[in-house]
């Protein structure tokens, strides 16, 4: 928490693990191609401490994104493929946070309504291990992106100004 009162922002906007749908297209059984879209989507309550009253905050998290990559086997043997490769990625990360700091004896007045937008441009390293049985397959693999985070935050207040940061 910072001096204002407001949780600091070390945030990771990425952090969380997203559902993934992948498509792949095998071009030959060496090089195959996949086209993968991560989702995630969390609505909580989260208490914390404010100026001596413990608040509700309603805060709403969604990521999604898209990722194209390619792939090469390197080992083949009876439907067992060791594969590395790369991907190039788009992520977006939209969290909308109201804060309730006041009370009027009925209900919670909402002073800030806060929006946080990331954007994350990255590269994508991958190698793994895959089973295929006719075309049901699974795949354990271990990937490491490389990201370019731009992020963008506002302040919409009660009386309806907005406050850029």
């Amino acid at each position: 928490m910072n001096n204002s009162g407001f949780p600091d922002d070390r945030e990771k906007p990425f952090d969380k693990r997203t559902f993934e749908l992948p498509v792949k297209y095998r071009l030959t059984d060496k090089h195959s191609f996949y086209l993968m879209v991560p989702l995630y989507v969390d609505y909580s309550s989260k208490k914390r401490k404010c100026h001596k009253t413990d608040n509700i905050i309603p805060c709403l998290h969604r990521i999604w994104g898209t990722e194209l990559g390619y792939n090469y086997t390197v080992f083949d043997w009876k439907g067992i493929h060791v594969f590395g490769g790369m991907g190039f990625s788009y992520l977006h990360s939209k969290r909308d946070i109201k804060y309730l700091t006041e009370w009027d004896g009925n209900k919670w007045t909402d002073h800030f309504f806060l929006k946080k937008k990331y954007n994350a441009y990255g590269l994508s390293l991958q190698v793994g291990i895959a089973y295929r049985f006719q075309h049901v397959g699974c795949e354990l693999k271990y990937k490491y992106s490389l990201y370019r985070v731009k992020g963008d935050v506002r302040w919409i207040e009660s009386n309806g100004s907005v406050n850029e940061g």
